[in-house]
């Protein structure tokens, strides 16, 4: 059995930079009249026009999943700006989401949303192997393993045009590198 490589975080000043990128971004491009990060699953207008919202509760989300880089593609360069990019926690993990809402179908991580459906907050202290989240990763080495996505994918061509559309306008403009300093997790 190969062992898998361990997971890396984003630094404090990756999550800073990808916060600041972001902002910039609301406020250059999308219309925000005060600093915010946005949500950038579009919504629409009656009449059809794309918009964007602030994040209410913001997250980073990895458009290529840290597991499928590590376990299929074998990359463990995720940590990159072009494969992050901020969504609320909503959309990315289905936190808040009941049952029936309308958006239940487009949250990226339906796997951790109904985790937390049927565990809501749990606390790992004391729980037997393996626990809630032991089960959760892995469903998600079953499914890498096989070569198959564990998270909704029908934003990730929007989410990657996103970037792109916005990413090299920020480093000229801007000219601020990305924090290359790498620190695993313990």
């Amino acid at each position: 059995m190969e062992i898998e490589p361990k997971r890396v975080e984003l630094t404090t000043a990756q999550k800073t930079w990808v916060k600041n990128f972001w902002t910039w971004v609301g406020m250059t491009f999308l219309g925000f009249k005060t600093p915010a990060i946005p949500d950038m699953i579009p919504r629409y207008t009656p009449d059809g026009r794309m918009l964007y919202v602030p994040a209410i509760n913001p997250h980073l989300h990895h458009i290529r999943p840290i597991g499928t880089s590590i376990r299929v593609d074998h990359n463990p360069n995720y940590n990159r700006p072009d494969n992050i990019i901020p969504l609320d926690a909503s959309y990315h993990v289905g936190k808040g989401v009941r049952e029936g809402d309308d958006i239940e179908d487009e949250v990226i991580h339906q796997d951790q949303m109904h985790f937390l459906w049927e565990y809501g907050p749990w606390k790992k202290a004391g729980e037997p192997k393996p626990t809630p989240m032991d089960k959760l990763q892995a469903h998600r080495r079953e499914l890498t393993g096989a070569g198959l996505p564990y998270h909704n994918t029908i934003y990730d061509s929007h989410l990657h045009e996103q970037v792109d559309r916005y990413l090299n306008n920020y480093m000229t403009d801007k000219k601020t590198p990305w924090p290359l300093k790498i620190v695993r997790k313990k």
